[in-house]
């Protein structure tokens, strides 16, 4: 015969051995993560960021900091789109960023203590890798690898704005959408209208009349090759 507090105590030590799996999982999948994304093949290196790192579910519409917080960690996307908008006086968001690109940190400020311009939502279900800045800034300093990394964030991060830039001063709309094709293809179709419109400064009707002017060129050079085909055929 098992009596209740038996079963209490067998319960508590599956619940302990299912924590603990569930963290030696996510300290491999950080550990696999940060080697296969980018480069860091050091071990010891690989054992930090797993102890100071750890693995954060995001739901749809989830708030990862507001506008006007202190962003103290940096977050790695694993899985799900993540967006960046500001609020203005008005009430009115701005769409001012997407997760993914060039596999950059989802960062909004570069000094620990600087302030959020920008309020982060999960435009998708998904997961993130959370690491303090503290700690990352620190491991940096000791490791040659770290380092070499933030340099090459820093460095997309610059490109990214400066292409984005460049779309947004001097290309019409149907090039700018164009453009967000190229560079965010696993974004395009998982996400509302609405924000890609934002992000790329139009109204999401000029956004839809693009999509079908874009989609009928399509649907043309189709039956154009098809009739080419009849021809030499």
């Amino acid at each position: 015969m098992i009596y209740i507090n038996e079963i209490v105590e067998i319960r508590c030590i599956i619940d302990g051995e299912k924590k603990l799996e569930k963290g030696v999982m996510s300290k491999r999948t950080i550990i696999y993560y940060f080697s296969k994304e980018h480069k860091i093949q050091d071990e010891k290196t690989l054992g930090r960021l797993s102890d100071i790192a750890f693995i954060k579910k995001v739901n749809h519409r989830d708030i990862l900091l507001k506008q006007g917080e202190i962003q103290e960690c940096l977050l790695f996307q694993i899985k799900g789109i993540i967006g960046g908008y500001h609020v203005d006086e008005k009430g009115k968001c701005h769409m001012e960023l997407f997760s993914g690109q060039y596999k950059l940190p989802i960062s909004v400020t570069c000094r620990p203590k600087d302030t959020s311009s920008l309020t982060l939502e999960a435009l998708t279900k998904g997961e993130v890798i959370v690491v303090p800045k503290d700690a990352f800034w620190e491991l940096a300093l000791e490791s040659e690898e770290m380092m070499k990394l933030n340099i090459r964030m820093l460095l997309n991060a610059l490109n990214l704005q400066t292409e984005l830039r460049r779309a947004l001063l001097h290309y019409d709309i149907k090039k700018r959408y164009e453009w967000f094709l190229k560079e965010y293809s696993e974004i395009n179709g998982k996400i509302s209208d609405r924000y890609i419109a934002s992000f790329l400064n139009m109204t999401p009707e000029s956004l839809s009349r693009v999509k079908k002017e874009l989609q009928g060129e399509k649907e043309s050079n189709i039956k154009s090759g098809e009739t080419n085909e009849k021809e030499t055929g």
